[in-house]
C-alpha cells in the first residue's frame, strides 16, 4: 500500500479503499468523552505517566474543543460532533431524525449542504414551519455571534500572547535549538476551507518536515518529549569532562608515573617517532625519506636484537623496556611497509595499462622503473624486474586478442549493415564515380562513396592502424623488447638501487631461462598480431559475433559505471548496441564477389577501394618491416621473416584480388557516367571521356601503390617483395578488360531509348520550361544537350569514341606501361581495333535513316515519269527531288554542326557519296536517255556536285564520273553532239540556279550553311523543320484557311505578296517570317479544330496534324527575348497572332503576353504615328495601318472581356484608316481602280466601321468607369479636365445614322462562295457580323451609363441575337472563339439590372433575354474543343439573378409586402391590411393583387398555381411563390391567348 493510499483511508477513517458497509463506530451512542473512558474496563491495565505525560498530546491527537465531537476506531477526532440540535428549531437531535431517514448530514460538518439538509431533514415540512426555522435560525446566528464577539474582544491580547509564548517553546523543542527551515509552500490557486485555522496555526505545522508526514506533533515519547535533545549532549559532555578531568583529579599518585613516562618518552624519541615518519612519508609519496626512515627502523631492530643476545642473567627494566620499545615499532614498520610493498607491487602491474600515447614522453614511461627500485630498496623475495616484465607479457598478449577479437566483430557488425541494406542506384554510383580525380581524392576522399562504407573503411584503418603503427600495439611490442632487451644485456639495471646491505643484488639479473621465455614471449606477440591480420585480409567474414554482447574489459583507465551493476552495453559504443535476442542478421547470399571479403565493405566502388586499401597496405608493410627489424626476427632462422614475407603478399594478393572484382564491376555500369552534358573544355564531346579517364587513371595510380607498396616505411627491405607475375597479369586483363565494357556501355547509351523514369540514366533537363530555355540548352554553347534524340546520342557518342581513340587511351595505356614496367603492344592493337569497330558500327548506325531517305526520295523520282522532260524541251529548272535531298541533308547538317561539328564533313562527305552512288544505281535503271534527258540529269547531278562541292571526296568524284558514263552510255552521238552545244547555256542555267538556291535554301558562299544555322538556334526548331517539310501542302491549306476565316476581321496581311513569299519558301531561312508563317498555321489550325471551316472546301480531318499546339511552339521558340532584336513589321504580326491564338485555345494569358509584347514594340517604335514609318512602299503603309487598327480594337476588346486597361489609346494615335480597296488592286506599284464607282461595296468599308465602332467604345468605357469611379469631388483630376460630355442618346443616334447609311450588304449577313477561296461577298458577311456584335455591344454600354430601363436593355440583347439569327451559322461558327467572347462581355452587362429591386416582370424579361443568350453560345460552343466558358459566364449571370430575386421574394413575404410591380399603393394596401388582425393574409394577398394579376399573365397563372391557401383551393396542392414562377416560366404559353386563358383565374373568389 502506498502512502498516498494510506493517507487516504486515514482521513477518511477507513480501514479497506472499498468498503461494502457503514463503519460500526457510526452507529455507536453519542456518549460523551467521559462516559467512554469510564465505559472502558476497570481492569485495563494503566500506562505509567512520565513527568512529560503533558506533551504526550500532539496536534492530531488533541481533543476537540468542540463538545460531542466524534472519535474514529484509531481515537482520532473528526472535528464533527455526533449529534446537534435542528438549526431550525424543530428539534433537538439532527441524528435521529437522520436515522430515521438513513442519512446523517450535521451543521458542523465541513462538507455540509444547506439544499441537501432541507430536502432530507425537513422534506415534509410546510412554508409556515419553515418560516418559524428562519427565524430561529436568524436569532440563533445573532446570539452566537454576539458571544463570539465579546470573547474575542474580552481575551484578544492575552490569547496572541499565550499563543506566541507557546509556540516559541514548541519550536524550541521541535527543533533542538536549531534554526527552523520551512521548506517553501506550494502555491494553491484555491484557498482551504480551514484557512483561519491553518493561519492561525504554530510554526512547527508550517515546517512541518516529510520525514514527520504521518506526525503533526514531534513531542512524543520516542523524542522524550522533546528534551532529546538536550539530554544527548549534556552526557556528551559529561563523558569528556570525566575523561579529561577524572585523571586529573585523581590525585598526585599519578605524578610520579608521568614523569617517568616523560623521561622514557625523551630518551627514545626516535623510536617513537619512526612509525610516524614511515607514514607521513607513504603518504607524502616522498620514497627517499621512506628508504631512510626505514633503513633506521631497521637498525634500531637490529641494536635490540643484539642487546637481547647479550642480556644478563636479571637484564635491566630499561634494557627490557628497549627491546620491547624496538619490537613493538619494529613490529609497526613491517606492517606498514608490507603493506606498502603490496601497494607497489599493484602499481608496478598496473603500469601495464599505460598505453604509449597516454605515457608520452615523460616519467610515467618510466614509472616501471622507479617502482622497481622502491621494492629492491626495501627487499622483496621476487624479482621485481621479472614480474613486470612478465605482467607487461601477458598484458600485451591479452590486449592483442582483446583488441583484434573486438575491432574485428565491431567490423563485421558494420558490414553485416551495408549488406542488408539496399544496393545503391545507378544515380548514387554515378555521382561518386565523377569524383575520381586525384585533386578529389586527396582533397575530400569521403565524397567517393557513400558515407556508411566511408565510415566502415575508416573503422578498417583504424582498426590496423591501432595494431601496426608505431603508437599502436605493434609499437608496445617493440618497445617491450628494447627494455627486455637492456634487463637481458644489464644496461637498465646499471641505475637500479642494490638493497640494504646489498640484499636486492640478486634481482639484478636475470636467469638464462627468463631470457629464453623472454625471448619466445616476443616471438609470440609478433605472430600474434602477424595472424590477427593474416587472418583479417585471408580469411571470409566471421560468422560468430557473440562477443559483440559481453561487457569490454575494464583497465585502470575505465571510468567507473554510475550504476552499481556492469552491463554489457557498458562503455560500448552506440553503434554497436544491440538486443542480444535480435543480433544483425547475417549477410545475404546474392553471388557478390566482395561476400568472401572480410576487408571489403558490401556496395563499395573500386575508387575508395584503390583509395582505402592502399593506405591499409602501407600500414601492413610498414608494420612487417618493422617487426622483421627485431633482432629476434632478423637474427634468427628465417621462418618468422618467411611468414611476414607472406603476410604481406597474401594482404596484397586478397586487396587486389577485391579491387578487380569491384573494378570489374564498375567498368559494367561505366554508362552512367554519361549525363549527356557538354565538356567545358571541348564542346563537341560529352564529360563523359574526361570521367572515364580520370576514373581509369586513378584505379591505375591505387593499382601501383597497392601492388608495390611503395609508400611503405621499410626498415627491413627484403620484407616487401617485388609483385608476382601473376597479380600483374591479373591487373593487365582487368585494364583491357575494363576498357571493352567501357566502350559497350556507350554504344548503349547511345542506342538505348531514354525512358522518363524506369531507365538507369534518366536524364534531368533540369527543369528546362521555357522554349528559349531549350534552345540555349541544346545549343553548342550549352551545358546541357537534348539526349532523347537517338541522333544527338548517336554524334556526341561517336565524337567520344574519337576522343577515347586518339586521346584517352593511349594516355592510360601509357600510363599502365609506366606504372607496371609492362608494354601493351597487342592490347593496344586490339583496343584500336575495337574501338574502329565501334565508331564504324555507329556511323553506319547515325547515318543509315539518312541514305534511305537519299535512296528513296532519289529512286522514287527518277523512275517517276514526271522527271522525263517533255520532247526537244530544254529543262531550266532542277527537278524538286534535288531541293528535297538538299533540305535532308540540311537537317543533317544542322545536327552534327550543332552536336559535333567536328563530324560535319565526315558525315556529310559520306553521304554526298552515298548521294552519288543512288544516282548512279538510279540511272543504271534507264536504258535510252534523249537529249532532253540528258540535259536533265546533267543539271541534277552537277548541281547536287557543285552545291556540295566543299565535301567532295575522291569516291564521290569517281561516282560522279561513272554517273556520266552511264549516260553516255543510254545516248546516241546525236545526241552527245547536241549536248556539247547546248553546255555553255547550261552552264548559265546553273549559275542561275545556284543564285535562286541561295534565297530558297539561305545559302551565301555554301546553300546549306544559313539553313543550317537558323535551325540550330532552336531544338524546336530543329524538330520543326522535318514536320514543315513533311506538311508543306497543309502549310499552304492553313494560309488559305487564314484568308478565308481570320483575314476578314484581322486583315494584317497583303494577300499577293505574302502568298509569293509563301511560294519561294522564305520562311526556311527567315526568323521573322518563319514565326509568322508558324504562328498563322497555329491560329488556322487551331480555328479548324473547333470547326471554323467554311464548306466545301476540306474535309473535317484533314488538319488533324500536326496540331496547332506543335506550330505555337515552333514559332514561340525563335521569338527573342531582346526587343532589340525584333525589328520590323513581321514580329509584330508574329505577336498579333500568337495573341488571338490565345484567346482562341482559350489561353488568356498566352493572349496578355503576347499582346504586351506587341504593345512595347509599339511603344518603342513609336509606331502609333505614322511619321515614324519608313516611307516608300505602298503595301507595307497600307499593312501597318491595317495591323495598328487591328490591334487597337484587339486591345478595347480585352478590356470589356477581361476588364483590362486600355493601353492603346485613340486621342494618341496619329494613324489613318486603310484605304478601302481589295488587296489584288494596289501593290508598290500604285493603287488600282481606287475611288471607281463599283456595283458592289469594298469589304473594307464595313472593317473601318468596326474600326471607328470600337473608337467609340473606348470612350463609352471611359464614361461607363467614371461613373462608377469613386472620385466623385470636384477636385478629382478626372474631373478637373472633364469637359462637355454628349449625352448616350445623341451619341447612339448619331452611331445609328452611320450605320444606317451602310450599304445592305454590311446589315444582312449571306454565304456567297461555297467552295474555292473567300470572295467579296463573304468577306462582306464576316463584317456583317461584327458589325452586329460591336454595334449592340456599344448600345449595351451606352445604355448601362444612361441608366436604361430593364425593357430597353433586353430588347438591346433581343436585337443582337436577332441580329445573329440572319448571319448564316457557318459565318459565326468561323468567328469562332472571339465571338463567343464578345457575346458573352455583352450578357455581363446586364448585371447592372440585378444591383437594385427587380420586378418581377422585368425578371422574366431579363432571364428570358439571358435564357436565349445561353442557348446561342452553347450552339456555338458545340464545336470547340477546348471549354471557352462564355456561356458558362451567363448561366452564372442566370444563377446570380434567380438568387437575387429569390431573395427578394422571401423578403417582401415574410413583412407581408409585396414587390410584384404594385407600385406604393399596393404595398401601402398590404401593410395595412397585414397589419389589421381580423383579415386572412390569404385574403389581404387577394385584396392586394388584382392588378398586377391582371396585367401579368405569368403572375397571374402563378398565383393560381399557388392556391389560395385553403384546403378547398383547386388540387388542394400548396407551392412557394418562386416554384410557381418556375412552372410558369418553364411552362409554354401561348402569347396572343395568354391573357384570355387567365381571365378567371381558379384560385381567386
Amino acid at each position: 500500500m502506498t502512502d498516498y493510499e494510506r493517507t487516504v483511508l486515514d482521513h477518511y477513517q477507513l480501514s479497506t479503499g472499498y468498503p461494502v458497509e457503514w463503519p460500526p463506530e457510526k452507529d455507536l451512542s453519542d456518549a460523551s468523552d467521559e462516559e467512554e473512558e469510564t465505559s472502558k474496563p476497570r481492569n485495563a491495565i494503566s500506562r505509567r505517566k512520565s513527568r512529560y505525560s503533558a506533551l504526550e498530546r500532539v496536534a492530531s491527537d488533541r481533543r476537540s474543543t468542540v463538545p460531542g465531537s466524534q472519535k474514529t476506531g484509531d481515537g482520532v477526532e473528526n472535528m464533527v460532533q455526533r449529534d446537534e440540535p435542528d438549526p431550525l428549531g424543530t428539534t433537538d437531535s439532527v441524528v435521529r431524525i437522520l436515522r430515521q431517514l438513513g442519512n446523517r448530514f450535521l451543521l458542523s460538518s465541513t462538507t455540509f449542504s444547506p439544499a441537501m439538509f432541507l430536502s432530507q431533514v425537513h422534506s415534509t415540512a410546510s412554508t409556515q414551519s419553515l418560516l418559524q426555522g428562519l427565524d430561529v435560525l436568524s436569532r440563533s446566528i445573532d446570539q452566537k455571534s454576539a458571544s463570539l464577539k465579546v470573547l474575542v474582544e474580552s481575551n484578544f491580547e492575552r490569547f496572541v500572547r499565550a499563543k506566541a509564548t507557546i509556540d516559541n517553546v514548541y519550536t524550541e523543542m521541535k527543533y533542538r535549538g536549531a534554526d527552523p527551515t520551512p521548506s517553501p509552500r506550494r502555491h494553491s490557486r484555491h484557498a482551504s476551507r480551514n484557512s483561519f485555522r491553518a493561519s492561525s496555526g504554530n510554526l512547527a505545522a508550517m515546517a512541518f518536515s516529510p520525514s514527520d508526514a504521518k506526525k503533526k506533533n514531534a513531542l512524543t515519547k520516542e523524542s522524550e518529549y522533546g528534551v532529546m535533545g538536550i539530554k544527548t549532549p549534556l552526557l556528551d559532555v559529561s563523558a569528556k569532562a570525566e575523561e579529561v578531568w577524572g585523571p586529573a583529579l585523581g590525585g598526585r599518585e599519578k605524578e610520579d608515573s608521568l614523569q617517568t613516562m616523560s623521561e622514557t618518552v625523551e630518551k627514545y624519541k626516535e623510536y617513537y617517532e619512526v612509525n610516524a615518519a614511515i607514514t607521513e612519508s607513504i603518504k607524502r609519496r616522498d620514497y627517499e625519506s621512506l628508504v631512510e626512515e626505514y633503513g633506521k627502523a631497521r637498525r634500531f631492530a637490529d641494536d635490540a636484537k643484539k642487546l637481547a643476545d647479550n642480556l644478563a642473567a636479571k637484564p635491566s627494566d630499561a634494557q627490557i623496556h628497549q627491546i620491547l620499545l624496538a619490537a613493538r615499532m619494529w613490529h609497526d614498520v613491517e606492517e606498514q611497509t608490507e603493506d606498502f610493498k603490496r601497494v607497489v607491487w599493484r602499481r608496478l602491474i598496473a603500469v601495464q595499462g599505460s598505453s604509449r600515447s597516454e605515457s608520452g614522453s615523460g616519467g610515467q614511461q618510466d614509472q616501471h622503473m622507479e617502482l622497481i627500485g622502491i621494492l629492491l630498496e626495501l627487499g622483496v623475495t621476487d624479482n621485481p624486474i621479472w614480474v613486470w616484465l612478465l605482467s607487461r607479457y601477458d598484458h600485451l598478449k591479452n590486449k592483442i586478442q582483446i583488441f583484434s577479437d573486438r575491432s574485428k566483430v565491431e567490423i563485421e557488425v558494420l558490414r553485416r549493415q551495408l549488406a542488408n541494406g539496399e544496393k545503391p542506384t545507378s544515380q548514387v554510383v554515378a555521382a561518386h564515380l565523377r569524383l575520381s580525380s586525384r585533386q578529389s581524392m586527396e582533397e575530400k576522399p569521403t565524397s567517393v562513396d557513400s558515407p556508411d562504407v566511408i565510415e566502415l573503411w575508416e573503422k578498417m584503418h583504424s582498426f590496423l592502424n591501432n595494431m601496426l603503427s608505431s603508437q599502436g600495439i605493434l609499437g608496445e611490442i617493440m618497445e617491450f623488447w628494447q627494455t627486455a632487451q637492456s634487463f637481458i644485456e644489464g644496461k637498465a639495471q646499471k641505475t637500479l638501487p642494490s638493497g640494504l646491505n646489498g640484499e636486492s643484488r640478486k634481482h639484478h639479473r636475470l636467469s638464462d631461462q627468463g631470457t629464453v621465455d623472454l625471448q619466445k614471449g616476443t616471438l609470440e606477440l609478433i605472430d600474434m598480431i602477424r595472424e590477427s591480420i593474416f587472418g583479417f585480409f585471408a580469411e571470409p567474414p566471421i560468422e560468430d559475433i557473440s562477443a559483440m554482447f559481453s561487457p569490454l574489459p575494464l583497465t585502470p583507465k575505465t571510468p567507473k559505471p554510475s550504476g552499481t551493476q556492469l552491463t554489457p552495453t557498458a562503455f560500448r559504443d552506440p553503434r554497436f548496441n544491440f538486443d542480444p535476442n535480435n543480433p544483425p542478421p547475417p549477410s545475404p547470399k546474392r553471388g557478390e564477389a566482395w561476400e568472401k571479403f572480410a576487408f571489403w565493405p558490401p556496395w563499395s566502388n573500386s575508387l575508395s577501394g584503390v583509395h582505402y586499401l592502399a593506405k591499409l597496405l602501407v600500414l601492413v608493410g610498414t608494420g612487417a618491416s618493422e617487426m622483421g627489424s627485431i633482432s629476434l626476427v632478423e637474427n634468427g632462422d628465417g621462418a618468422a621473416l618467411e611468414r611476414l614475407r607472406a603476410l604481406v603478399g597474401s594482404a596484397r594478393e586478397r586487396c587486389v584480388t577485391a579491387i578487380c572484382a569491384a573494378w570489374n564491376r564498375d567498368a559494367e555500369n561505366i554508362k552512367v557516367l554519361e549525363d549527356w552534358r557538354r565538356s567545358t573544355e571541348k564542346r563537341d564531346l560529352t564529360r563523359m571521356p574526361a570521367n572515364f579517364g580520370s576514373f581509369e587513371g586513378t584505379i591505375l595510380s591505387g593499382m601501383q601503390k597497392i601492388l608495390y607498396i611503395s609508400e611503405a616505411k621499410s626498415s627491413a627491405s627484403d620484407v616487401i617483395l617485388p609483385p608476382p607475375a601473376k597479380l600483374l597479369q591479373m591487373v593487365r586483363s582487368q585494364f583491357v578488360t575494363t576498357l571493352y565494357k567501357a566502350l559497350s556501355g556507350m554504344v548503349e547509351n547511345a542506342e538505348k531509348a531514354i525512358l522518363k523514369s524506369d531507365d538507369d540514366w534518366t536524364i534531368d533537363n533540369d527543369g528546362l520550361a521555357s522554349p528559349v530555355a531549350i534552345m540555349a540548352a541544346t545549343s553548342i554553347g550549352a551545358g546541357t544537350v537534348n539526349a532523347s534524340d537517338r541522333n544527338v546520342r548517336m554524334l556526341l557518342t561517336l565524337s567520344n569514341l574519337y576522343a577515347l581513340r586518339i586521346d584517352i587511351v593511349p594516355n592510360l595505356t601509357t600510363q599502365f606501361e609506366n606504372a607496371f614496367s609492362v608494354k601493351l603492344t597487342d592490347e593496344s592493337k586490339t583496343i584500336r581495333d575495337v574501338l574502329g569497330q565501334i565508331d564504324a558500327r555507329l556511323f553506319a548506325s547515325y547515318t543509315r535513316p539518312s541514305v534511305e531517305t537519299l535512296r528513296n526520295i532519289i529512286r522514287a523520282a527518277l523512275s517517276s515519269p514526271s522527271w522525263s522532260p517533255a520532247p526537244n524541251e530544254k529543262p531550266k529548272e532542277v527537278r524538286p527531288y534535288v531541293y528535297e535531298a538538299l533540305l535532308s541533308l540540311v537537317l543533317v547538317h544542322t545536327q552534327v554542326s550543332t552536336t559535333a561539328s567536328s563530324l560535319t564533313s565526315q558525315v556529310l562527305s559520306y553521304l554526298l557519296e552515298q548521294a552519288s552512288r543512288e544516282l548512279l544505281e538510279a540511272f543504271k535503271l534507264r536504258q535510252k536517255y534523249t537529249l532532253s534527258e540528258l540535259m536533265q540529269a546533267t543539271l541534277d547531278v552537277e548541281f547536287v556536285a557543285q552545291t556540295l562541292s566543299q565535301y567532295t571526296t575522291d569516291r564521290a568524284s569517281e561516282t560522279q564520273s561513272q554517273i556520266y558514263q552511264e549516260l553516255d552510255k543510254g545516248t546516241d552521238n546525236e545526241a552527245r553532239t547536241k549536248l556539247q552545244s547546248e553546255l555553255p547555256e547550261m552552264r548559265a542555267v546553273l549559275k542561275r540556279l545556284r543564285e535562286s538556291s541561295r534565297i530558297h535554301l539561305g545559302g551565301s558562299e555554301f546553300d546549306l550553311r544559313e539553313t543550317s544555322l537558323f535551325f540550330s538556334t532552336s531544338s524546336v526548331a530543329q524538330q520543326s523543320l522535318s514536320m514543315i517539310l513533311a506538311n508543306e501542302e497543309k502549310i499552304r491549306d492553313l494560309v488559305e484557311v487564314y484568308f478565308r476565316v481570320v483575314y476578314p476581321i484581322f486583315p494584317i496581311f497583303h494577300r499577293p505578296s505574302f502568298m509569293r513569299r509563301i511560294t519561294s519558301r522564305e520562311y526556311l531561312s527567315d526568323h521573322a517570317c518563319f514565326a509568322e508563317v508558324m504562328s498563322m498555321c497555329a491560329l488556322a489550325s487551331a480555328r479548324a479544330r473547333d470547326g471554323a471551316l467554311l464548306p466545301g472546301r476540306w474535309a473535317p480531318g484533314h488538319f488533324d496534324d500536326p496540331l496547332p499546339e506543335k506550330f505555337y511552339r515552333a514559332a514561340s521558340s525563335v521569338v527573342p527575348s531582346n526587343l532589340n532584336s525584333m525589328k520590323g513589321l513581321d514580329w509584330m504580326r508574329t505577336c498579333s497572332l500568337l495573341a488571338l491564338y490565345g484567346i482562341q485555345v482559350g489561353r488568356v494569358e498566352i493572349m496578355h503576353k503576347f499582346l504586351g509584347l506587341y504593345l512595347s514594340l509599339v511603344a518603342a517604335d513609336n509606331f502609333q504615328d505614322e511619321k515614324n514609318w519608313p516611307q516608300g512602299s505602298i503595301v507595307e503603309i497600307e499593312l501597318r495601318r491595317r495591323l495598328f487598327w487591328s490591334m487597337y480594337s484587339l486591345e478595347v476588346y480585352s478590356s470589356i472581356v477581361w476588364g483590362s486597361v486600355i493601353r492603346c489609346r485613340e486621342a494618341q494615335s496619329y494613324v489613318k484608316f486603310p484605304t478601302e480597296i481589295d488587296d489584288e488592286n494596289f501593290s508598290d506599284l500604285g493603287y488600282e481602280n481606287k475611288g471607281s464607282i463599283s456595283s458592289s461595296p469594298v469589304w473594307l468599308q464595313g472593317w473601318n466601321f468596326t474600326t471607328q465602332l470600337y473608337c467609340v467604345l473606348e470612350h463609352a468605357m471611359d464614361e461607363f468607369h467614371h461613373r462608377r469611379s469613386r472620385h466623385s469631388d470636384a477636385s478629382s483630376p478626372q474631373n478637373m479636365y472633364r469637359g462637355q460630355v454628349p449625352p448616350e442618346k445623341a451619341v447612339l443616334n448619331q452611331v445609328m445614322h452611320m450605320y444606317e447609311a451602310l450599304p445592305e450588304e454590311f446589315k444582312k449577313a449571306t454565304l456567297h462562295s461555297a467552295m474555292g477561296r473567300a470572295g467579296e461577298g463573304d468577306r462582306c458577311s464576316f463584317q456583317a457580323a461584327h458589325i452586329t456584335a460591336t454595334l449592340q455591344l456599344l448600345r449595351m454600354i451606352l445604355s448601362t451609363a444612361e441608366d436604361a430601363t430593364v425593357d430597353q436593355t433586353c430588347a438591346i440583347a433581343q436585337d443582337l441575337l436577332g441580329g445573329f439569327a440572319q448571319v448564316p451559322f457557318f459565318v459565326l461558327r468561323a468567328m469562332s472563339s472571339p465571338l463567343l467572347y464578345h457575346v458573352a462581355s455583352t450578357g455581363s452587362l446586364l448585371d447592372s439590372i440585378i444591383e437594385g429591386p427587380l420586378s418581377d416582370l422585368a425578371y422574366i424579361q431579363v432571364r428570358q433575354a439571358l435564357s436565349k443568350m445561353d442557348e446561342f453560345l452553347c450552339n456555338l460552343e458545340a464545336e470547340i474543343k477546348h471549354e471557352v466558358g462564355a456561356s458558362g459566364r451567363v448561366r452564372a449571370q442566370i444563377t446570380k439573378l434567380d438568387s437575387h430575386m429569390s431573395a427578394q421574394r422571401q423578403q417582401y413575404f415574410a413583412s407581408g409586402i409585396s414587390n410584384l410591380s404594385g407600385g406604393p399603393s399596393m404595398q401601402n394596401t398590404l401593410t395595412n391590411t397585414s397589419l389589421s388582425p381580423d383579415i386572412d393574409s390569404s385574403l389581404a394577398m387577394r385584396i392586394s393583387m388584382p392588378n398586377f394579376i391582371g396585367c401579368n399573365p405569368f403572375a397571374q397563372r402563378a398565383y393560381e398555381f399557388s392556391g389560395d391557401g385553403n384546403e378547398g383551393n383547386a388540387g388542394g396542392n400548396h407551392y412557394s411563390l418562386n416554384e410557381a414562377y418556375n412552372f410558369c416560366r418553364h411552362e409554354d404559353i401561348d402569347a396572343e391567348g395568354e391573357l384570355d386563358d387567365f381571365n378567371q383565374p381558379a384560385g381567386i373568389q
